[in-house]
């Protein structure tokens, strides 16, 4: 998961530090407060959403999430997510079921 989707911009949901471009993103964080960026971001359907990238430890139930490649209309709410005790994730979805093995370094894109 974490797909990037066309015309993305980004903002830090608490100050207005420098983001930079894409690439220069670490771990989808602020670079100067450490906040979870906000994503403004259009799918292949001219479908506009906001988004942030996060990893697993970050999840908690009843968030929506957005599969990679997938449009914004495609979204999956969270039952529930443990962390394994090899250190991976194992999320239970609505109208998916269940996804196991997710690296703890992994980012999810998640609906705003």
């Amino acid at each position: 998961m974490g797909t990037s989707y066309s015309n993305e911009s980004y903002e830090c949901r608490n100050c207005s530090g420098p983001i930079g471009e894409q690439g220069e993103i670490n771990g989808w964080r602020c670079g100067a407060c450490g906040a979870t960026l906000l994503i403004h971001a259009e799918d292949r359907n001219g479908r506009s959403a906001l988004l942030e990238r996060v990893q697993p430890e970050l999840i908690k139930k009843h968030d929506l999430i957005i599969p990679d490649g997938s449009t914004f209309d495609t979204t999956y709410e969270v039952l529930d997510i443990s962390k394994e005790r090899d250190g991976t994730y194992r999320m239970a979805l609505r109208g998916f079921g269940v996804r196991k093995k997710i690296n703890a370094r992994f980012t999810i894109n998640r609906l705003a």
